[in-house]
């Protein structure tokens, strides 16, 4: 458990590590997606990846609310990096309590709903479906 939960650390700041690069270049969405991608495949981490969608979220809601994370996250749903599902449900528990103090995030929101929220987003195999279910 204790490795487990080491490991989990590792990822998520291997991850932030990559992202944070990327926006110091001020590299566009899709290269950062093919960055972050890279960085996932060199972790072992298949696709689509909830760790990724757990670090986006945690990292965009609310302290590094910037167009260019919310750029990256749409990168990242067309691309399939993350679960649509996943990564939506994620949101609609920090952005919606909190879209009187924070409009544009509720608005962008509401763009990723309407764009992903009926894509044809499959989760993949069994172990991946209990990583969903557990996160």
């Amino acid at each position: 458990m204790e490795q487990e939960k080491k490991r989990e650390m590792m990822v998520e700041d291997k991850i932030l590590e990559t992202i944070k690069a990327c926006e110091q270049r001020q590299e566009c969405p899709l290269v950062m997606g093919m960055e972050v991608a890279k960085c996932l495949v060199s972790l072992g981490i298949s696709v689509p990846s909830p760790e990724l969608g757990q670090v986006l979220v945690s990292y965009l809601c609310f302290q590094n609310n910037h167009p260019s994370l919310w750029k990256f996250l749409q990168q990242s749903l067309s691309s399939r990096l993350v679960s649509s599902l996943h990564v939506l449900s994620l949101l609609s528990s920090r952005v919606i309590p909190n879209r009187r103090s924070q409009p544009e995030a509720y608005r962008l929101y509401l763009e990723l709903l309407s764009r992903f929220l009926f894509s044809a987003d499959t989760i993949g195999d069994d172990a991946r479906k209990e990583k969903y279910v557990f996160v």
